[in-house]
């Protein structure tokens, strides 16, 4: 399906050979976002069910939908970017004992700006029909009105306007990429997607419900029928709550065979709201938790983009990146090593979220920096093109 383009290419993209996607679009846990009250795309059990020889620490809690947390800390970026200036290149580490570089500042990616908002009354979000999976039956709702209550769910109203629209276009060609592959939505208001009814809404937010909502409302509103396109179809636009530095590529995560889900800089810091979490684990309870004879000492390799490719146990059992953050209960794989022995080790996590795709902090972060939300977007996803729904 071709898409009416209103812009050129964004900005060119780091072209990746990679497998299929299909492990990502067929696991709800992983895309695009985990869970509403804490942080995207990935569904990390609360730490406060850790065991008890599990001692797990954060900084504060994460506020990906909390309208109340506290203003984004942002490391060193200007408030005025000349839009000549090229994009930095984030550096890490990748070896066993890497540590977590510090946050990369990047320029805004050369990028025509976008018509305005489409004119037709009848508005393209309100004419294009979801189909939704029910629990009994299916049923029909308005990308509309779906939408606002995915964006409510997913980034706190209290956010940039142009992080809110960014988060209302990745949303919507999420959405559209998922219906055009074939796969299901689930049930707007269940426990398995980023999305609040209005009921949820009232309940949670309150007597600053109707404020929350004008905020979002405006985010979709604004951004009516636009959507991110890669060689005319609908983008795979995943997105997380925060990166430490820079975003994952989604290959290391899930492999696939998407060219703008590549690793870029991102420019939230350690001393944001949410962002470290310290967790000390014994003998006993990693081969527990990991399912292993021997644990410790624990030996890591990377990814490119720093984050844990594989960690093997004392026992020689391998286990993915992935698959250690689920077992010891981490909120992302950014995973430092700070003391270990045979019987004990200590743990630092940066960031929340699988890293791939758009950081919601992130965006906010360049918002306030004086981007709009087309930038953040080409920035995120690069070699993407924004268009208007057919």
């Amino acid at each position: 399906m071709k898409i009416l383009f209103l812009s050129a290419a964004l900005l060119t993209a780091l072209l990746l050979t990679v497998p299929q996607l299909g492990f990502l679009i067929s696991n709800p846990e992983y895309v695009p976002h985990d869970t509403r009250m804490t942080a995207p795309n990935d569904d990390v059990p609360d730490t406060d069910t850790a065991p008890e020889s599990v001692s797990v620490h954060t900084d504060s809690e994460t506020a990906a939908t909390d309208t109340a947390s506290d203003t984004v800390q942002v490391a060193a970026i200007p408030a005025a970017i000349p839009k000549e200036t090229e994009t930095t290149v984030c550096e890490t580490t990748a070896h066993a004992s890497a540590v977590l570089t510090e946050p990369c500042v990047t320029a805004p990616p050369h990028t025509e700006e976008t018509a305005a908002v489409p004119s037709d009354p009848s508005g393209y979000d309100r004419r294009t029909m979801l189909q939704i999976q029910g629990e009994t039956e299916d049923y029909e709702i308005s990308m509309h009105d779906y939408l606002i209550g995915v964006v409510m769910a997913e980034m706190p109203a209290s956010f940039h306007e142009q992080a809110l629209c960014a988060q209302a276009v990745a949303a919507r060609s999420y959405l559209l990429y998922r219906r055009d592959n074939g796969f299901r939505i689930p049930d707007y208001g269940s426990s398995s997607t980023a999305h609040f009814t209005e009921a949820e809404g009232r309940a949670f937010f309150g007597e600053h419900y109707p404020s929350v909502l004008d905020a979002v409302t405006a985010a979709v509103e604004e951004t009516d029928g636009i959507v991110l396109t890669y060689d005319g179809d609908y983008c795979c636009a995943a997105y997380h709550a925060m990166s430490y530095g820079c975003t994952e590529d989604g290959a290391a995560v899930w492999g696939g065979d998407e060219p703008y889900l590549v690793s870029v800089a991102t420019p939230e810091g350690a001393d944001i709201h949410g962002m470290t979490t310290t967790a000390d684990y014994d003998e006993a309870s990693l081969c527990v938790m990991l399912g292993v004879k021997a644990a410790l000492p624990l030996h890591v390799t990377r990814t490119d983009a720093g984050r844990l490719a594989a960690v093997t146990a004392a026992d020689g059992t391998v286990i993915t990146g992935e698959r250690f953050r689920a077992c010891l209960r981490l909120r992302a794989t950014s995973v430092e090593i700070t003391a270990q022995n045979c019987d004990t080790v200590s743990l630092r996590v940066r960031g929340y979220g699988h890293g791939v795709g758009m950081s919601q902090y992130g965006a906010d972060a360049y918002a306030d920096a004086g981007w709009t939300y087309q930038e953040i977007l080409a920035h995120y996803y690069p070699g993407t093109t924004l268009g208007l729904m057919p």
